[in-house]
């Protein structure tokens, strides 16, 4: 058995993949909470309305695709969709729980506002 180096470029490969995906993931939740904050409510529904367009088209295409009764397919669509759709899930939890927290921020400005015109 040679121990030249094979497992380690792909060990190192994988690692660097996974990095990676963990950033890109991490920036994709940072820009949500950053969309989420905003004035308008309409950019922060642009991720998660896109992580359940994107899994749609995959799971229509596989619905197309796929050979034999289209009851079978259905079945696996919805099998396929369910965990597809979980970052859609976390993005709308991550969208709800920064609005409601902006929503609590502005009641707080208010108050104080309607407090100062009592005065």
């Amino acid at each position: 058995m040679s121990t030249s180096g094979g497992t380690w470029p792909v060990l190192i490969f994988w690692l660097i993949t996974v990095l990676i995906t963990l950033i890109l993931l991490a920036g994709l939740v940072i820009l949500q909470v950053f969309l989420s904050r905003a004035k308008s409510k309409i950019p922060g529904l642009i991720i998660p309305i896109s992580t359940f367009v994107i899994p749609l088209l995959v799971v229509a295409g596989f619905i197309f695709l796929m050979a034999g009764p289209i009851g079978g397919a259905l079945v696996w669509a919805a099998l396929i969709l369910i965990p597809l759709n979980i970052p859609t899930l976390i993005f709308l939890l991550i969208y709800f729980l920064s609005r409601k927290k902006l929503n609590n921020e502005n009641n707080q400005e208010m108050k104080k506002m309607t407090i100062q015109d009592l005065e």
